[in-house]
């Protein structure tokens, strides 16, 4: 199957977790068509150690992504090209962003993948970027 999206860090959180209006993005958003990227997987699993439910939140993880459900795609050479052209378009314009996220950018973009986010306004600043909105 074709993936279409890559899940932010905010989304994750809301799965393992369970929060409300998970559901909702559930019927638009097809777990099988998702991807995380490296950036995601490692602030999730700091988010992880950091917990009190750490072995939960690890075995979730786990079973989500070493058993085939959804790849991690990594950093590359390629991203990291976007990833300089965004970052000095935004500084060009006098705005700044945290490294991850525009990392996170790079990586939907060079993919063709829509980033799913509950922080859509710490992505919208970014020219091409397809940002999935309910």
């Amino acid at each position: 199957m074709v993936k279409k999206f890559l899940l932010d860090t905010n989304i994750l959180i809301d799965f393992v977790n369970k929060r409300s209006g998970i559901d909702r993005l559930l019927k638009e958003v097809e777990l099988s068509e998702c991807e995380i990227c490296s950036i995601v997987s490692a602030e999730f699993l700091i988010g992880a150690h950091l917990s009190v439910n750490f072995q939960d939140q690890y075995t979730w993880y786990k079973n989500l992504v070493k058993k085939g459900k959804m790849r991690v795609l990594s950093f590359g050479e390629s991203d990291s090209k976007i990833y300089a052209l965004i970052q000095s378009n935004l500084i060009k314009n006098g705005l700044t962003r945290p490294s991850m996220d525009l990392q996170i950018a790079a990586i939907c973009m060079e993919n063709n993948l829509t980033l799913v986010t509950k922080n859509i306004k710490d992505f919208e600043m970014i020219e091409g970027l397809k940002i999935f909105r309910k």
